[in-house]
């Protein structure tokens, strides 16, 4: 085997051992508690489930405007301190109150109140805006959604889904450990533009992996005491050497 094929083998072994200590060491992480319910009033006390008034037949009709009562979905779920249905229909959601089958939008005021309502530290609420595009501390939950700022010292943000009034927070440490965790499922590469490459990348990837293995267990054979006896102190097979003595 030639020194350009050990030194290749090498360096392909480098890097795939740390791409996989980083997959091992950022799956460990994923399954550390995270320890953070300190940083919300949840969870809610007992519930007066006295406060729904109306049906989801009715909930339906009042996202309609009166025409029916077919949707795609309807979910009954706690918004701050009331109850609202997030009926689905044609695609898009509509939040009715349960208590009255009034509408329900995720104004700014709202958004204020409920993120209020999440937040368990006293700290003043800073910058709040509308936000159509994401960002790495908010990768996954619907948008548009409300950003709003907490000057708080830990970099807090809440964020504030109009589509159903959902809550999420993030701030140093669950930043932190969300970059571990995108190094586990890759997600990191978005962060390159590689979208609908990711694919054929970790093919590639997973293919120099396997031939990274293959030729370290044929260097391992190549190398061994045993295939070196084989040979002989010529390099040729010892069966070769019998017939050049006869």
């Amino acid at each position: 085997m030639s020194r350009t094929t050990r030194w290749i083998h090498k360096w392909l072994g480098i890097g795939t051992g740390i791409l996989f200590l980083t997959w091992l060491l950022s799956g460990i992480v994923m399954e550390l508690p995270y320890g953070m319910r300190g940083a919300w009033a949840g969870p809610y006390e007992a519930t007066d489930w006295g406060a729904v008034q109306i049906t989801p037949a009715q909930a339906v009709q009042a996202a309609a405007g009166g025409g029916g009562t077919v949707a795609e979905g309807v979910e009954l779920r706690r918004l701050g301190d009331s109850f609202v249905y997030r009926v689905t229909l044609g695609g898009e959601s509509h939040l009715v109150d349960a208590a009255s089958g009034e509408p329900v939008t995720i104004d700014e005021g709202t958004a204020r109140s409920l993120a209020r309502m999440e937040f368990a530290f006293d700290a003043t609420m800073g910058e709040v805006r509308l936000m159509e595009e994401r960002e790495p501390s908010y990768a996954f939950g619907p948008l548009p959604a409300w950003r709003i700022r907490w000057d708080d010292g830990r970099g807090s943000v809440s964020y504030v889904a109009l589509v159903d009034g959902s809550v999420r927070r993030a701030d140093h440490v669950t930043r932190a450990r969300a970059a571990i965790e995108s190094l586990h499922s890759f997600t990191v590469l978005d962060a390159f533009g590689v979208g609908s490459g990711r694919l054929p990348l970790l093919l590639a990837v997973s293919v120099v992996s396997l031939f990274t293995v293959a030729t370290g267990y044929l260097l391992t054979i190549l190398l061994s005491a045993w295939y070196r006896r084989r040979r002989g102190p010529g390099g040729g097979s010892r069966s070769n050497e019998g017939e050049d003595a006869a």
